[in-house]
């Protein structure tokens, strides 16, 4: 009778143990996504408050600190620009996100006609959300 008991605690523990486990797995996969615009005229957003090349780094440990970071998450940037802007631009602001030296961070760039899909606002997310896909 006893080894059952002892059998049924270390299958009740492995079980919890699984559990936690998988919560944490869980965790570290979820990813944080930062969504930033570049117009044509140079104007920046992060997410939908303009913003300064110069205050990009404090807008997002601003964001990171309001969604709870955990340093094992994922960050994923993604980059919206015009597509006639200058590449040092973007390098720029690359190089501005890397300073930051957050280990689990990747930059994603997407080139668009910001004029012509009108994404020149506070609203932008909400309307590149219509932009077909394949029309970037």
């Amino acid at each position: 009778m006893r080894k059952i008991h002892h059998l049924l605690f270390l299958l009740m523990l492995s079980m919890i143990a699984t559990d936690s486990w998988s919560q944490a797995y869980e965790s570290k996969k979820s990813s944080v996504y930062i969504n930033i615009l570049i117009t044509a005229d140079k104007t920046i957003y992060v997410e939908n408050d303009k913003t300064d090349l110069t205050k990009i780094e404090s807008k997002i440990s601003e964001l990171l600190k309001k969604v709870k970071f955990q340093p094992d998450r994922e960050i994923i940037v993604q980059i919206y620009a015009d597509q006639t802007l200058k590449m040092e631009l973007l390098t720029d602001l690359s190089s501005e996100l890397y300073q930051m030296n957050l280990e689990n961070m990747q930059v994603r760039r997407y080139l668009l006609n910001t004029m012509n899909f009108e994404l020149d606002g506070e609203n932008w997310l909400k309307k590149i959300e219509n932009i077909p896909k394949n029309q970037g």
